[in-house]
């Protein structure tokens, strides 16, 4: 008797935590609301930085080609 007593107290329990299990929709749609919130900002200063790094690129050849038209001209003067 006690035996059956304990398989049926250990069924229900296992019926009873699986549907107590599992996130709902609204928890679902909450962490992709902020997931999207946190990529939306992390797109916008990675834009940010790709900008200012093509800046400092261009500003590094332009001061490249000024060495190198300096280097030229004290050649060839």
């Amino acid at each position: 008797m006690n035996k059956y007593l304990i398989l049926l107290i250990d069924k229900s329990y296992k019926h009873h935590q699986s549907k107590t299990s599992g996130f709902t929709l609204i928890e679902l749609l909450v962490v992709i609301i902020i997931l999207g919130i946190l990529a939306s900002i992390s797109f916008s200063s990675m834009l940010n930085m790709i900008s200012k790094a093509r800046e400092t690129e261009a500003m590094t050849n332009v001061n490249y080609c000024q060495k190198e038209q300096q280097t030229y001209y004290a050649e060839n003067t």
